[in-house]
């Protein structure tokens, strides 16, 4: 479905800040899928490390 046509656009999208429009939908939400799991990832490490630390200090 790439045409020769739609490539300009498809990479104007992508600079833009309109990438949940642009034409590569599933892409994209493939990509904030993994920018959620790092981002609850470094969470829960920085949650579990305050933790053991408090632990470590009432030890």
């Amino acid at each position: 479905m790439s045409t020769g046509k739609k490539d300009p656009l498809h990479h104007f999208l992508l600079l833009g800040s309109r990438e949940i429009i642009g034409a590569d939908k599933k892409g994209f939400l493939h990509l904030a899928n993994y920018r959620v799991m790092a981002s609850i990832a470094a969470s829960l490490y920085t949650y579990l490390q305050a933790f053991i630390t408090i632990l470590t200090g009432r030890l």
